[in-house]
């Protein structure tokens, strides 16, 4: 049958193209072949095969568990320690030891990999975990916990233990029930023994995956006939510990400022016989009565720096005179050297200075008439200028509120507040 007019027209169309595309496909074909595609290079992963820990598996969660510290008391976790971590930082695990007879120390092998060990000596702490008397009667404590006012104590304190070629002797720990005993041992006694662990990945260790792990182990070695090496005993029980280092390093600077207050009647309190005789402003690292003292604080310090945090104390302050008619004349001869190794970095592992500690505020600065408050605000900023930490201290004003600032508080506060900034130019 014929094809209409239409029919042919679309026809011509279509062998047009065809013809076209041939032509186009010819033209491509022609000249050098195409460059293939490159093969891109091999890329070697960056975790490292786990090695398998010299100390067998022995699970004994009735001897020796993994714990969590998140309510009132410690309570068991099921399964081995597995967590991730960055290089340069610390992480850390709780454990329940509930050592029998014979067993007196606990064993951590070195993280390894297919490439290195990491020394346990120089990377390990471990604290007992000891109950402190608390103050539960109050309704904050209900409302945050759940829990009834009776409890009396709670594990909070934090005791360093030894850590001698990978071993902690566990003779070295104390009661629990007794924690201020330094004589009552914990090996025997009813309670647990609960061991705060804190591991540090060093900044040169290679990412990937490293195990270990924790033994407890009776550490006494076993007689050997005919005069031989004594053998070492079998471990009573094990952890298994899985350490993910990822591939990037935690900076030595702190980015951000975690600080706590501590107060002078706490440390008071807690060790009376180091600070009960001393004024804040008299303290000393020169005078030998108050060696105990400065040691503590100066432990207390290294804690928290190394844990990226940080304490500072508000009543640590220089001696102040107040001639009449005279500028305010200030002694910083011993809190500039009791603050300097803290302030310089000098007193840490890794060099990093503390970054907050507001300018001194001297006992019963309140008292005295604003213009010589700004007077001493003035010369403690240009002192604190000179050493290069003014930028690290700002200035606190106004005494704690019990509530929320009413209007004539706060007007009376941003009124001092900008005589304050206005009596230094670098104060904030």
């Amino acid at each position: 049958m014929p094809l209409n007019p239409f029919d042919q027209s679309v026809l011509r169309r279509l062998f047009v193209v065809l013809i076209g595309l041939s032509i186009g496909l010819t033209l491509t074909g022609c000249g050098a072949p195409p460059e293939p595609t490159p093969t891109p290079p091999p890329v070697t992963p960056v975790t490292a095969d786990p090695v398998t820990p010299a100390v067998p598996t022995i699970a004994r969660p009735d001897m020796l568990t993994v714990a969590s510290l998140s309510g009132l008391s410690a309570q068991p976790v099921a399964g081995d320690i597995r967590q991730t971590a960055s290089r340069n930082e610390w992480i850390s695990t709780l454990i329940l030891v509930r050592p029998p007879a014979g067993a007196g120390a606990i064993a951590i092998e070195p993280l390894r990999n297919n490439v290195r060990a990491i020394d346990t000596d120089a990377t390990v702490r471990v604290y007992q975990v000891l109950p402190v008397p608390t103050d539960v009667n109050r309704a904050g404590f209900v409302r945050h916990t759940g829990s009834p006012a009776a409890v009396e104590a709670l594990p909070r304190a934090l005791l360093p233990l030894k850590v001698s070629q990978g071993k902690i002797d566990l003779a070295t720990t104390r009661d629990p029930k007794k924690p201020a005993d330094t004589k009552a041992n914990a090996l025997g006694a009813a309670e647990p023994i609960l061991l705060w662990i804190d591991m540090q990945v060093p900044t040169d260790a290679s990412p990937g995956l490293y195990t270990s792990s924790i033994a407890l182990i009776d550490p006494t070695p076993v007689p050997s006939p005919q005069g031989n090496a004594p053998a070492t005993r079998a471990p009573i029980a094990t952890l298994g510990v899985t350490i993910e280092v990822l591939d990037f390093v935690l900076p030595d600077d702190r980015h951000l400022d975690m600080v706590a207050e501590v107060a002078w009647d706490a440390l008071k309190r807690h060790w009376p016989e180091r600070f009960e005789v001393i004024e804040p402003n008299l303290l000393s690292r020169k005078d030998p009565n108050h060696q105990k003292a400065v040691a503590t604080l100066d432990e207390m310090m290294k804690l928290a720096q190394a844990h990226r945090g940080q304490i500072y104390v508000p009543r640590l302050q220089p001696t102040v005179k107040w001639p009449a008619m005279q500028p305010p004349q200030i002694d910083w001869q011993e809190f500039d050297a009791l603050l300097t190794p803290w302030m310089n970095g000098t007193a840490f592992a890794d060099q990093v200075p503390i970054g907050y500690w507001p300018l001194p505020k001297i006992d019963y600065l309140e008292n005295f008439a604003i213009q010589p408050r700004l007077e001493y605000y003035a010369a403690a900023a240009s002192h604190f200028d000179q050493l290069t930490w003014l930028a690290r201290a700002p200035v606190t004003i106004g005494n704690e509120l019990a509530g929320r600032a009413s209007i004539e508080q706060r007007v009376t506060l941003s009124a001092e507040a900008q005589r304050v900034i206005a009596s230094h130019p670098r104060v904030r």
